[in-house]
């Protein structure tokens, strides 16, 4: 039961990654061309818990505003997502992604989602929960570090 919990916690968590619903890559501001691509997880930390991971999973954001998210090379889901800026932080965006999403500014909850270079982190905090993950950016489904067993403790 607790790989199953696990699994759908990780599955959420990709879910809340997103980019922009803008059509066209020149539609894209710098920071959200940074974004597009294939990013590994390879880390997840609940408060200051790190979490360990047993599975390759992949996300994929494209420029047409859909992501897919990719488990052990096999893709799971994809979906629409939104991505806005942060006002007065550059490069820190809040997302929101599904079948239709929307930003719900619920005082109670949080996404962000920053890039530092080639890292990817995702911020979730909620009510009694704060999830932080963290992905590396690859060149393709075939760019993927198959030892995830390492890569937490290397962000």
């Amino acid at each position: 039961m607790e790989k199953s919990k696990l699994f759908w916690m990780y599955a959420i968590l990709l879910l809340a990654v997103g980019l922009s619903s803008c059509s066209k890559d020149d539609d894209l501001s710098p920071e959200e061309k940074s974004v597009v691509g294939y990013w590994q997880l390879v880390g997840v930390y609940h408060y200051d818990n790190q979490e360990s991971l047993t599975d390759i999973n992949v996300v994929e954001y494209r420029a047409d505003g859909t992501m897919t998210i990719y488990i052990n090379g096999q893709q799971t889901n994809q979906m629409r997502y939104l991505l806005r800026a942060e006002e007065g932080s550059k490069g820190v965006f809040k997302y929101c992604c599904g079948e239709s999403p929307y930003f719900d500014d619920e005082p109670y909850s949080s996404s962000s989602l920053t890039i530092d270079g080639d890292l990817l982190i995702t911020r979730y905090y909620g009510c009694f929960n704060q999830t932080t993950c963290y992905y590396r950016r690859i060149s393709n489904l075939n760019d993927v570090d198959h030892d995830v067993s390492w890569l937490g403790r290397h962000t």
